[in-house]
């Protein structure tokens, strides 16, 4: 069912869910769900692949690569209108915008690096998202944390500030409020 699909699209992990268009056919009576990318069967090749790169990301070292590019424009484009945004929207205009809009594109374009592979064992099926949830790094006194900007794809160069500098002031307040209690209660016992 859709809203199931949604919900479990949403929880799963994060790596930035197809638009899915429920239709309903009065000739033929039933409900069609219909999509121009969605959930695909994964062949035992590609679940075996997957399931090696898996065992490899675990097992082996991980390498960073550093490109350099000319942000001279970007860098442009801030100092021409940071004051106008910080009057207009009160928030500083920064890089970290430009870096979740420029992921979002390469995002769209490459819909194999926005998906997650789902199932049981080493995954059955490939979830292909439109959307595009990006984590940010927030610093706090206790250190980094990431919360989640949702939809990062449908939102502005200030809209990304705002959720960034709106997920700050909360996940700030959230630690306080942790800290200010002197009795704990939990009903997690699965860890």
């Amino acid at each position: 069912d859709l809203q199931s699909t949604r919900a479990r699209a949403r929880t799963g992990p994060r790596l930035g869910c197809v638009s899915f268009r429920l239709s309903l056919s009065k000739e033929e009576g039933r409900a069609s769900l219909t999509s121009a990318s969605g959930q695909v069967k994964m062949s035992r090749m590609r679940q075996r692949i997957a399931e090696r790169l898996k065992q490899s990301q675990n097992s082996a070292a991980s390498l960073t690569t550093f490109n350099e590019i000319d942000m001279s424009s970007l860098m442009a484009m801030r100092t021409k209108y940071k004051d106008d945004v910080l009057k207009t929207h009160g928030v500083k205009l920064g890089f970290m915008s430009a870096f979740a809009k420029a992921a979002c594109i390469a995002l769209r374009e490459i819909p194999a690096a926005n998906a997650s592979i789902e199932g049981e064992g080493s995954g059955e099926q490939i979830v292909y998202r439109d959307f595009v949830d990006l984590s940010v790094a927030v610093a706090t006194p206790k250190g980094l944390v990431t919360p989640v900007v949702r939809n990062a794809e449908a939102m502005s160069f200030v809209e990304i500030e705002q959720a960034i500098v709106d997920l700050g002031k909360k996940v700030r307040l959230r630690l306080r409020s942790l800290e200010l209690g002197w009795l704990r209660c939990s009903t997690d016992h699965a860890h």
